[in-house]
Formats: structure tokens, C-alpha cells, sequence
């Protein structure tokens, strides 16, 4: 009868279990490596797309500033005698101060985190309550912009077709050339001359519904520089944490 050895049947389990656990050592290190280089890529995606986004808010932002102050002067401007001014000169001014600025950004790279669900792979968790926060108030934005252009639509239209004779407002062939200030436009806007408008008198201008037109797109304005302001001072924060999670590894 053969005799066990117990001494060496215990060294090969102690042996096979070492052999297991380095192997499960091994894979845990790679799947972390794994996720780090995974979590290290979104970072810089989102590092990337919000640097794009803090140009693209601060152009949005200068173009509304500069259209309020257009506005005010326009204001004024109708606030002097009738005819101090020619009509087709104000015709001019009027495209600006109706022109809409979009104040929503899209960001891909944290469209991806959602959608890929691998948002937790991002270790900060202030950087994902900050993200969270960005994208709740750039959602919110988007929708104001959205609710004010349709708001605009009508009123405006209803009020340049009717005191103004304009017969045409929005699209490549405009009549009056709409265009989002700091924005590219059409290219049917470049071939559409000013001489298509119907001719207006330059009394009509002078029009206690224009004036206060303009000074009700003043508040819409006023409203859009507020979403932008917060969403730049968002992205300022963002792009300190996501530096510092690219600095942890």
C-alpha cells in the first residue's frame, strides 16, 4: 500500500493556489490598467471638445453683447425725429437686431460617456457632478434658444410683412437677410440684394411696435448672455478637474 506524503500533497495545493491567486493578481492589474488607459482617453476626448466649446460660448457671447449694444443705438435712433434717418438704413440695422444666437454647445465625448455607459470609469466624482451640472444647464439653454426663436417667429414675421411690405423673411432668399452674428450664413445670402425689399416708406419705421420689438429682444438677449456667462464659468471649473484627473496617473 502506497503511503501519501502528505507534506508534498499540501506543498502542491499551497503551490496551485499561489499559481490562481498570481493569476487573478495579474488580470485585476490589467483590467485596471485597462480602464485607466480607457478613463485617461476620455479624459482627454472631454478635455478636447470642451476647450472647442469654451471658444465657441465666448464668440456666442461677444456676438450678443455686440448685438445689444447695436440694439441700443438703434433705439435711439428711432427715438429722434421721423425721417432723421433713411429708411433702407434702418432696414439694414433691423437685420442685426433680430438675428438669434444659439446658446446650447454639443459636447460628443460626454454624449459617448452617456450612451456607452462608462461615465463611472471617471474616479472624480466632482467631475461627474460637474459634467451632470454642464449638461442640465446646456440642456436648459439649447431649449430657451429654441422657445425664443419660435416665440420670435411669428411676432416678427407677422409685424415685417404687414407695417414693413417685406414678403419674405426667413430662408436662403430672404428678403430681409437674417443672420446669427459670429455664426457662418447661407450662401444664398450673399447673392440676395437689398434692392428685392418692397419699398417702404421711412415713416414706418418710425413705429411704436418696432421699438418695442427691439426692446423685448433686448430681454430675450439679456436672458441668452446669462445662460452663457454660467455655462463659461461650468467649463472653467470642468477643464481644472479634468486636468487634474489627467494629473493623477
Amino acid at each position: 500500500m502506497t503511503r501519501i506524503n502528505w507534506g508534498q500533497a499540501l506543498a502542491e495545493v499551497l503551490l496551485l493556489l499561489l499559481g490562481i491567486g498570481l493569476a487573478l493578481v495579474v488580470d485585476q492589474r490589467r483590467d485596471r490598467a485597462q480602464e485607466r488607459a480607457t478613463e485617461r482617453a476620455h479624459l482627454v476626448a472631454l478635455k478636447v471638445d470642451f476647450e472647442t466649446a469654451d471658444s465657441a460660448l465666448s464668440v456666442r457671447l461677444d456676438a450678443i453683447r455686440e448685438q445689444l449694444s447695436h440694439n441700443e443705438a438703434l433705439l435711439e435712433t428711432l427715438a429722434g425725429p421721423v425721417g432723421s434717418v433713411p429708411g433702407d438704413s434702418i432696414a439694414a440695422l433691423l437685420r442685426k437686431a433680430f438675428a438669434d444666437v444659439q446658446v446650447g454647445v454639443t459636447i460628443p465625448s460626454y454624449e459617448d460617456l452617456m450612451t456607452s455607459g462608462e461615465l463611472g470609469l471617471l474616479r472624480s466624482e466632482q467631475l461627474r457632478r460637474a459634467l451632470a451640472e454642464f449638461h442640465t444647464n446646456n440642456e436648459a439653454a439649447d431649449g430657451f434658444s429654441q422657445k425664443a426663436a419660435e416665440q420670435w417667429a411669428g411676432p416678427v414675421t407677422d409685424f415685417f410683412a404687414k407695417e414693413l411690405n417685406v414678403t419674405a423673411i426667413y430662408g436662403p432668399h430672404s428678403e430681409v437677410r437674417w443672420m446669427n452674428p459670429g455664426m457662418p450664413v447661407f450662401p444664398g445670402y450673399a447673392n440676395n440684394p437689398h434692392v428685392a425689399r418692397v419699398a417702404v416708406p421711412d415713416e414706418a419705421y418710425w413705429n411704436p411696435v418696432l421699438v418695442n420689438r427691439i426692446a423685448v429682444k433686448n430681454i430675450t438677449l439679456d436672458d441668452s448672455s446669462q445662460h452663457l456667462r454660467l455655462s463659461l464659468g461650468w467649463v472653467a471649473e470642468i477643464a481644472l478637474l479634468i486636468e487634474a484627473s489627467l494629473a493623477e496617473d
